[in-house]
């Protein structure tokens, strides 16, 4: 205990300094950076037997333990490898984990740093049509499969010491990439709460599937909290002709929120006038002025949407 109450201080003289010299941030302030974590990691790369947590096959699941992720304090991983959802492998805690106070913070995550087989990092992508678009980092949509099933989802189940449980699925590929390949694949608490009954929220074992068949891997466990907004840049305004297959590249600013990207082009026609992704590609069929409009939306649902738009002048 002395030891936490020695970085509190420490992180409020910090603060102290930031605020005396007028450093301040709409992202992140001062209670962000002394709660920015609400409870001990589940799952750190240690070894589960120095962690006391035992794993399991569950379903026609397997997984073990791997070394070398690089990503954490433990420096290792678990390499599990499901056969479609309801597979996978099971940690069993020892010691129950007391995450109550997480579970009743509006703006606490579940967060797994995955990896899956096949996918790819892109820190530039640029097409043909001659446009030279660069996004952020992102995970192919469709990585390359030795199975033949990708791992495009997550499943998680959680069991309390007092036999309630809650199951939750979430798609990866709504997350971003850090550089080595792992994301941060984030779950709100307040989506698993909706379906456990309970006065303490004690974890007693976690499942961790997906709806592929190829290995995945999983770095690290923890709670973390996010209580930003969102927030989305549709691009710059463009001139273009008509039939032009033009690309559009947008940005939403998520954190840990898993973000659903949506397009609206504004034509008004009744023809296809939406799409979806980070980047996307749109032909106008008639000259004029249209308004382009990104959406960024919460899977969840829990934060409001963001809207940004560009303008597009269309010649003949």
């Amino acid at each position: 205990m002395k030891s936490i109450r020695v970085i509190k201080a420490g992180m409020l003289a910090l603060a102290g300094v930031l605020l005396a010299v007028g450093i301040t941030s709409a992202d992140q302030n001062i209670e962000d950076l002394l709660n920015a974590k609400a409870a001990p990691a589940l799952y750190d790369g240690s070894p589960l037997a120095q962690a006391h947590i035992t794993a399991s096959f569950w379903g026609s699941g397997s997984g073990k333990e791997v070394k070398a992720n690089g990503i954490n304090a433990g420096g290792g991983s678990l390499e599990i490898t499901s056969n479609g959802l309801y597979t996978g492998v099971a940690l069993n805690f020892e010691n129950p984990i007391d995450i109550t106070e997480s579970f009743n913070q509006a703006d606490a995550y579940l967060v797994f740093n995955v990896r899956v087989a096949g996918m790819q990092v892109t820190q530039q992508t640029s097409d043909n049509s001659g446009w030279g678009i660069t996004t952020a980092p992102q995970a192919v949509s469709t990585p390359t499969s030795s199975s033949g099933h990708p791992d495009t989802k997550l499943q998680v189940m959680i069991f309390l010491d007092n036999g309630a449980s809650a199951e939750q699925q979430v798609d990866i590929y709504g997350f971003t990439p850090n550089s080595d390949g792992f994301m941060p694949v984030s779950i709100p608490l307040s989506v698993l709460k909706k379906n456990l009954v309970a006065d303490k929220y004690k974890i007693k074992k976690m499942v961790i599937c997906s709806n592929g068949a190829d290995a995945f891997w999983v770095a690290k466990i923890d709670i973390e909290r996010d209580s930003s907004t969102l927030e989305g840049t549709a691009g710059d305004d463009k001139e273009i002709a008509r039939w032009d297959n033009v690309p559009f590249s947008g940005k939403c600013k998520a954190q840990l929120t898993n973000v659903k990207y949506t397009w609206d082009f504004g034509e008004q026609n009744g023809l296809r006038n939406a799409a979806e992704g980070p980047v996307v590609y749109h032909q106008f069929r008639q000259a004029g002025t249209y308004t382009v409009t990104l959406t960024c939306s919460d899977v969840f649902g829990i934060k409001q949407p963001a809207k940004s738009t560009l303008t597009v002048k269309v010649n003949q």
